[in-house]
């Protein structure tokens, strides 16, 4: 995600309007998370499925988070192949600093 494209994200945030942030999505909609992960607040978060085996969830916060900052957008990306997967997930800071980076893989024990 470019700076540029990140404040777009951010400027539809605030102004409520998720119509332009994700026009190229095949499924796009709303997840509502009882709290954040990086908050104890409810959430909603952005959800769109490019694809049958890849999931992508923005979620955007204000105010001090418990990441110790004030974390403006958490972006999740999940991919499936079989029995695994591989999800990473992208965090950035009110001046559009990337201020977390992780990525792991998961396999699934039992049906």
């Amino acid at each position: 995600m470019t700076l540029a494209h990140f404040s777009f994200l951010v400027d539809a945030i605030a102004l409520g309007d998720f119509s332009k942030s994700y026009p190229n999505s095949a499924t796009p909609g709303w997840l509502y998370r009882d709290r954040g992960y990086v908050t104890d607040k409810p959430v909603a978060s952005r959800v769109e499925m490019p694809s049958p085996d890849h999931m992508l969830i923005r979620t955007f916060y204000e105010g001090i988070t418990t990441l110790g900052d004030e974390t403006v957008a958490y972006e999740e990306n999940f991919r499936w192949a079989g029995d695994r997967r591989l999800r990473s997930v992208l965090a950035w800071d009110k001046e559009h600093q990337l201020t977390l980076m992780g990525q792991y893989m998961e396999y699934k024990l039992a049906a």
